[in-house]
């Protein structure tokens, strides 16, 4: 997205206040490529784990499956966490976006978004990086 950029030098900047309660940079390493990529996400949290949704077209993805390591830059902080992504089956999608999101997105709503979405999960880890 071209306004990536911007909201990841906000996030690594002293202005990070602006933005940290809502984003996080997510860095993780590429299953294929072995190179390092670094994402802004919009999150949700909820004691130590943090979730969001994202669309299932969208492949990077894939390199949080199956407990994968990922560094995060979490309000202007280095941390470790562990992700974990829900692709199925629909209605156990629709009810983790219910929950993350609610009251925003009713059932109905996440019950059309769930066959086009995925869940990620990061589960902080003790320490900070």
């Amino acid at each position: 997205m071209w306004y990536n950029p911007i909201v990841t030098a906000i996030l690594r900047s002293p202005f990070h206040g602006l933005m940290s309660g809502a984003y996080v940079l997510v860095s993780f390493q590429g299953r294929r490529s072995g190179e390092t990529y670094t994402t802004p996400v919009q999150y949700k949290r909820s004691g130590d784990t943090l979730a969001f949704v994202t669309r299932r077209k969208r492949r990077w993805w894939r390199n949080l499956q199956s407990g994968a390591p990922v560094a995060l830059w979490l309000q202007g902080r280095a941390r470790a966490a562990q992700a974990d992504v829900l692709t199925g089956p629909d209605e156990a999608v629709a009810a983790e976006i219910v929950r993350i999101y609610a009251p925003l997105f009713t059932p109905e709503r996440a019950a059309a978004m769930a066959p086009e979405s995925v869940v990620v999960t990061l589960r902080l880890g003790d320490s900070n990086l």
